[in-house]
């Protein structure tokens, strides 16, 4: 609703009648933009009731000017009322709010915007309306309004007279060019390559000799792809490296979306870092296949267009990882190829050379496979090229305490060769791995402790228990009560028919995410790794995230994962609760806890007998 004064203290004592409580505000609200939008909701929820005072035509052309308002009265007051945060708004005359004030005898009186920020000294009547407010027994309630956000800059913007942000950070990179550098321009240009002194040669043997040519091929620090690249940077990240090409243009880049980001910058080229550094711009003089910074010295590192250039990518991309805390980013132009040979032009007539590579996909990927601080990684197009984004392990994930134990019976029996040849490899990953070599159980299985003693027999049969079922139990009970302790963080506990479905690198990624997982949802007893098939086993109740879901149920056996946090509570159940067929007893004994399947199946059992799946109408087992 909106009031006129003969009717705003009538309305007030209503709401005093009611017990309500009262916030207002007051301005101008000309031309609305998201900071009023956000200051309003946050002060809504100081009370019940959200009163503004609006400025009339009147008032607002004696406040601002006879330009001002743009919009009528009424016509702001309606698109104020639109908004869920605001209740009513009063229309008054008076250049200052006191009378609006008096009238209102307010809660809460809110400021924001300029005066969010020493407002005593920046309101002439400051302290006057601050007295009339305290006077009826209410505080005044200063709130912050987002950066940036301004009527007055808003109309300058749309009639040509504001220099954006961006226009003022394209400008300095100019100037640091000497040249009027085009944001577009020769942007993704291919097989251009610098030395240097950043002089080159093109695809079709175009020289890159001047700084003009030079700032068109370096677009400005709002390319699209340099924009497209700094969406995907983390929110928690702090630091950043840049490692060529041209330090300059992407940190006036990010000072428009990220200022938050630490920045260093990377280049061989003297020029640029000098001035850099005279502009206070932390930049280092040097090379990325052999960088002076320590281990992991930053959360992200980010290369644009550099590998390509040079002889090979091995030594500078293991230099990102290296110095890496969380990501590495590094675009090519010249998209690598799939299953092809490595192409290369090189300059001839320089001392030093300077490569146009189109490398082979497959073989950085290998390469990174090959990296375990490259927890994994992925390729995004972008425009006119293609980015390799690369997750790290950080050094607190790299030193997680994995132990895993390995239920054997035959060591030297081909099936379980093959599953000691795929686990085994994990140690070249910090895995602790221990063999169990358990002796067949051949005798019939004590009755008076199984859950089911009616089902117990020494022939195989429809859910019969065998003593192969109690010996593949046996098995587990022991892993987990010799080997669960408090100085491993996980525990894997792997059957003998168990191989891993992955590469090593990617199952031990894999491993650490869902590790990662564990450590913020301790309450899960146990993960199964692999997929058994059975879609009635494992109705899924919650998704985590990209690794974990929650089941009501679970039944393959071949990898079960353990947490720390459930040390306790596994062993209690082994040592209390009556032995069954190892799949069926967690399933069972764990029913009213939370437990989680892989979302992406790591593990499978070998081809042969299994404990799970009858087997000549009966269940069978190694164990």
């Amino acid at each position: 609703m909106i009031f006129k004064k003969n009717k705003i203290e009538e309305w007030v004592k209503k709401l005093r009648s009611e017990g309500k409580k009262l916030v207002v505000t007051n301005g101008c609200f000309d031309l609305l933009h998201s900071g009023h939008t956000s200051y309003l909701e946050e002060a809504s929820e100081l009370g019940d009731i959200l009163l503004i005072g609006c400025n009339s035509d009147q008032s607002v052309r004696e406040l601002k000017g006879s330009t001002r308002p743009i919009n009528t009265q009424e016509d702001r007051a309606a698109v104020l009322l639109a908004l869920r945060s605001v209740d009513a708004v009063y229309i008054y005359n008076e250049k200052d709010a006191c009378d609006f004030l008096e009238s209102t005898k307010p809660d809460i009186y809110v400021k924001g915007g300029d005066y969010s920020d020493n407002w005593e000294n920046k309101c002439p009547v400051a302290a006057k309306e601050r007295a009339i407010v305290e006077k009826h027994g209410g505080t005044v309630k200063l709130l912050s309004f987002l950066e940036g956000k301004s009527t007055t800059a808003l109309i300058k913007k749309i009639t040509g007279q504001l220099t954006t942000k961006r226009e003022k950070y394209e400008n300095i990179w100019e100037t640091a060019l000497g040249v009027k550098s085009k944001t577009s321009g020769y942007e993704g240009k291919r097989s251009i390559c610098f030395s240097a002194h950043h002089g080159g040669v093109g695809g079709e043997d175009e020289v890159i000799d001047s700084e003009e040519k030079f700032g068109l091929w370096m677009g400005g620090p709002f390319s699209k792809n340099r924009e497209e690249v700094r969406e995907l940077f983390s929110k928690k990240a702090k630091t950043i490296l840049d490692v060529a090409c041209g330090a300059g243009p992407e940190y006036f880049g990010l000072q428009e979306s990220r200022p938050d980001l630490k920045y260093t910058g990377l280049d061989i080229t003297p020029r640029l870092v000098s001035y850099c550094q005279s502009k206070g711009i932390n930049a280092v003089l040097g090379t990325a296949n052999d960088m002076l910074f320590d281990d992991s010295s930053f959360d992200i590192v980010h290369s644009r267009h550099s590998l390509e250039h040079m002889k090979d990518f091995r030594d500078a991309l293991s230099e990102f990882i290296r110095v890496a805390g969380k990501n590495v980013f590094v675009s090519f132009f010249i998209k690598p190829r799939e299953g092809s040979k490595k192409i290369t032009n090189v300059r001839p007539d320089q001392d030093l050379e300077f490569y146009n590579n189109q490398y082979d996909k497959l073989e950085i990927e290998d390469f990174l496979n090959s990296i375990t601080k490259a927890r994994a990684y992925q390729w995004i197009d972008i425009h006119e090229g293609i980015l390799l984004k690369i997750e790290i392990n950080n050094d607190k994930e790299l030193k997680k305490k994995i132990k895993l134990v390995h239920l054997l019976t035959s060591p030297n029996d081909e099936r379980e060769k093959k599953s000691i040849e795929s686990l085994s490899s994990l140690s070249e990953f910090g895995v602790d791995y221990v063999q169990h070599i358990n002796k067949p159980y051949t005798k019939l299985p004590p009755k008076d402790s199984c859950r089911y003693p009616d089902r117990v027999g020494m022939k195989a049969g429809y859910y019969i228990r065998t003593p192969g079922a109690y010996g593949c139990y046996r098995a587990h009970k022991r892993a987990v009560l010799e080997e669960f302790n408090s100085d491993i963080d996980f525990l894997l506990v792997c059957e003998c028919d168990c191989v891993m479905s992955v590469k090593p690198k990617e199952f031990y990624n894999e491993l650490l995410k869902i590790c990662n997982t564990l450590e913020r949802e301790e309450d899960i007893v146990y993960v199964n790794l692999g997929e058994d098939g059975n879609e009635w086993t494992r109705v899924v109740n919650e998704v985590i995230d990209d690794s974990l879901s929650i089941v009501n149920k679970t039944i393959n056996s071949e990898g079960v994962f353990y947490q720390k946090s459930s040390i306790d509570t596994v062993k209690e159940k082994f040592l209390n609760e009556k032995w069954d067929a190892f799949d069926l007893w967690q399933q069972e004994v764990f029913i009213n806890h939370r437990k989680a399947y892989s979302k992406t199946p790591i593990t499978t059992q070998l081809e042969g007998q299994s404990l799970v799946y009858p087997t000549n109408n009966g269940f069978t087992t190694h164990l």
